[in-house]
């Protein structure tokens, strides 16, 4: 895991180069909230992205939601800030956090969980997820 940090440190600044921020996950977004859409048993508003990055999936996803973003990474959640500076940040490890807000859809991609190996790191963070999903 040490490896991969220096992807959202001292090279974070490659993030805006790698994609046009519009469309590299324009469509994986469209995808996840027809599913929501689709599957949800009530109206879904709220959204909370963790492991937001540098906040591309949040400029798609907020079309559709009002989307709060999560990540450990300062320089990371800089770009998000500045990509979307009507969403709202907040700085925070996946494992640990604690917010005191609920939301209606929890979205958390599937890369940023292999990135905590031990069963205790999944089971901290889905218990912090517990806490902020709107059940």
């Amino acid at each position: 895991m040490k490896e991969t940090r220096h992807l959202y440190t001292d090279l974070a600044w490659l993030w805006p180069v790698w994609g046009d921020a519009a469309t590299e996950y324009a469509h994986y977004c469209e995808h996840i909230t027809a599913m929501v859409r689709q599957y949800a048993k009530r109206p879904v508003n709220s959204l909370l992205d963790i492991g937001c990055g540098g906040g591309k999936n949040v400029l798609n996803l907020k079309r559709h939601f009002n989307v709060t973003g999560l990540d450990l990474s300062p320089t990371m959640l800089a770009q998000a800030r500045e990509l979307n500076p009507e969403s709202t940040f907040v700085h925070g490890d996946m494992r640990t956090f604690r917010l005191n807000s609920t939301f209606d859809i929890v979205y958390l991609i599937r890369e940023h969980e292999e990135k905590y190996s031990s069963g205790e790191d999944e089971y901290t963070m889905f218990a912090c997820v517990k806490t902020v999903a709107d059940s």
